[in-house]
């Protein structure tokens, strides 16, 4: 083959990956409907959630999402904006994405409805690593440009989990009181985080509803003294105890209590939330061998949760179909 036709072919094929991204920036990537990705593109594939019967990967994943986003708009406004419902979203089909997310939400106290944008930037995978640089009102826009994540650089190694004895310091930590919790929900959204990133598909609505919170203590710096300075600290640690969860693969019962750390970083000078938090003194991935886990049950239910009824792929991993000889 002449090389000059390869050269205009990869040529082409640059350009029209070019101008793809360049639309996709011109929508901020909320807004993609009509903007086809060309063959080979790394492409964002739009989700509509309105649709009858719609599909789409990670239900409660993009709601608690979509939750975190509100979190921080209400954070930085003093608002108490809540989730109706996602609208729809875009991301890649990559273990780690950008999700794009465009939700309704309800002011639980003026009752009035808002549409919202919410970004947020997965940065690693096993535990809870995210970065959320947008939550705004859809059609809201700044003249502001939109600082990259990695401007954010924020380590990713949580404190230990503090001794008894230092939970008594009461200038480092407050301890959140049952109704302070109930007030401040964003402290279950945190743990519901945390587990949804670990567990992935293998948590649903039901087991988050059975959550308990049996203790959660805030640290931050020393020279916060009201409650509602250190509950609305830009800079927090939140150590969680809870139960309600059971957990096979650790040997927890629904009434054991396990540990979780989250902590939150918001930036001043990018507008970025960051929030980084695992559960605590329970090992993963002990002891599995890789040939018997990813033909087992288990490794089949998390692909299948991920493919729509009607994929073929779902007769593949059943065993039937046209496909099987």
């Amino acid at each position: 083959m002449d090389r000059t036709m390869i050269s205009g072919s990869r040529d082409e094929c640059l350009h029209a990956a070019w101008d793809y991204w360049r639309r996709l920036d011109e929508s901020e990537c909320f807004d993609i409907e009509g903007i086809e990705a060309p063959p080979g593109a790394i492409a964002l594939i739009p989700y509509d959630c309105q649709l009858p019967n719609s599909f789409h990967p990670l239900p409660l994943w993009v709601k608690l999402y979509a939750s975190a986003g509100l979190h921080r708009f209400n954070m930085l406004q003093g608002t108490n904006f809540k989730l109706g419902y996602v609208m729809k979203f875009n991301k890649r089909l990559a273990l780690l994405s950008p999700y794009y997310i465009t939700l309704l939400a309800h002011d639980s106290v003026s009752g009035s409805h808002q549409s919202f944008q919410v970004l947020v930037n997965e940065q690693s995978v096993g535990k809870l690593n995210i970065i959320i640089p947008i939550a705004r009102p859809k059609g809201v826009t700044t003249n502001e440009r939109l600082i990259p994540c990695d401007s954010f650089s924020v380590d990713d190694k949580l404190p230990q989990w503090p001794s008894h004895d230092s939970f008594n310091d009461t200038k480092r930590f407050y301890l959140v009181k049952e109704s302070e919790l109930q007030n401040n929900d964003w402290i279950n959204l945190y743990l519901q985080l945390v587990l949804c990133a670990i567990q992935r598909v293998r948590i649903s609505d039901s087991d988050l509803s059975k959550l308990k919170i049996v203790k959660a203590v805030i640290e931050t710096k020393e020279d916060m003294v009201s409650p509602n300075e250190r509950l609305n600290a830009k800079t927090a640690v939140v150590y969680i105890t809870f139960k309600g969860l059971a957990n096979a693969r650790i040997a927890a019962g629904e009434h054991d209590e396990r540990k979780a750390i989250i902590r939150r970083i918001f930036d001043e000078h990018t507008g970025h939330l960051s929030l980084l938090g695992d559960l605590i003194g329970e090992k993963r991935f002990v002891n599995i061998d890789p040939v018997t886990y990813f033909n087992s049950p288990a490794y089949l239910e998390d692909i299948t949760h991920e493919l729509p009824p009607d994929s073929p792929w779902m007769d593949i991993l059943a065993g039937t179909g046209p496909w099987i000889r």
